[in-house]
């Protein structure tokens, strides 16, 4: 009876650490499968876009997100069109095809780049570069098509003693328009009320001690003007973007101390970061938009854009974006409040 009953503890304590180890190996499995799951959906959502895109224009009309990019991916930056995509969430996002085409702008037919956009009334303005000069189409539809406006160019080359490049449209909380522009140099026009001509000439608003380059964006935060911009050269693993403040939306803007905010990330695999617009929700969250070289063979030509939070210091000043390779991991609904 003894030796019975050694016999079935024995063959109990056996199949109960089996039934042990067996529950600790299913465990084990489910969590590297949860990890598994997790980090294959974490590294889906950068980039947002497929193919070769570059300098974001990003903009809310209708409670839908618009992006309005560079098609990138051929030398010399030698794009002749423009496409628009939409979404509502800012992670899964649908081409909504060519919105203007160079081939019926008749001053220029190539170098199609960095563009803006802007809503007046129930027209859109598309401010474009084109053979080095900047341009404005409209429509009435985000999604176009657009038209040229002018039948010339808005700013040409070099005038205001710029390169007359990366338009980015930029509306007050007055509801006055203006338009910053320039490469080598920064200046804001105040845009007319037809949003096709400048009310005087466009003034300097460089950054003092920032090393300005190009593609400069402005938004205005708790009645504080932001101006970014990119450093060095697009086809630079360095390239980078540093912002500036004032209180006047002409300045002076003095470079922020804690520059840059937006920079390569090499161990990722994150180089070439820059040319950014950003879009903010009525709770103040914001959000940086950009491009980066395409992962894992991309260069100065070849570049994708991502998105990727952008926060604040209690002092105003802008924290340095964690660049990612996830991106933004849940749902952001557009806001009309902040739609420019």
């Amino acid at each position: 009876m003894f030796a019975h009953a050694v016999f079935h503890r024995a063959l109990w304590r056996r199949y109960h650490l089996a039934g042990v180890l067996l529950a600790l190996l299913v465990l084990v499995i489910s969590a590297m499968a949860l990890s598994l799951a997790l980090t294959k959906a974490a590294t889906h959502n950068n980039p947002v876009l497929p193919g070769y895109n570059a300098d974001p224009q990003i903009a809310v009309f209708n409670h839908t997100f618009y992006m309005y990019p560079t098609t990138d991916g051929m030398a010399s930056w030698g794009a002749t069109s423009f496409q628009a995509w939409s979404s509502t969430d800012m992670i899964q996002w649908t081409n909504r095809g060519v919105i203007l085409n160079l081939a019926n702008v008749s001053w220029c037919h190539s170098n199609a780049w960095s563009p803006s956009i802007a809503q007046k009334g129930s027209t859109y303005y598309f401010y474009f570069t084109a053979c080095g000069q900047i341009g404005v189409a409209t429509s009435s539809s985000p999604t176009g098509p657009f038209t040229d406006a002018l039948g010339k160019p808005l700013v040409a080359t070099k005038q205001y003693g710029v390169y007359t490049i990366d338009p980015a449209v930029f509306i007050d909380d007055t509801g006055q328009p203006y338009l910053i522009f320039g490469n080598g140099g920064a200046r804001l026009g105040t845009l007319n009320a037809d949003m096709l001509s400048f009310n005087g000439t466009p003034v300097d608003i460089t950054p003092q001690g920032g090393s300005y380059r190009e593609a400069p964006y402005m938004f205005k935060r708790n009645g504080t003007y932001y101006l970014t911009w990119s450093v060095g050269d697009t086809r630079d693993t360095t390239y980078h973007v540093s912002y500036a403040r004032a209180s006047s939306i002409k300045g002076p803007f003095v470079a922020a101390s804690n520059n840059p905010i937006l920079s390569q990330h090499a161990s990722l695999g994150i180089l070439g970061t820059g040319s950014a617009s950003i879009w903010s929700t009525s709770t103040n969250q914001y959000y940086i938009v950009y491009h980066r070289f395409a992962i894992p063979s991309g260069n100065g030509t070849h570049r994708e854009v991502v998105i990727d939070p952008l926060n604040f210091n209690p002092d105003g000043t802008i924290q340095h974006v964690a660049v990612s390779l996830t991106g933004l991991q849940s749902a952001v609904s557009p806001n009309p409040q902040s739609d420019n």
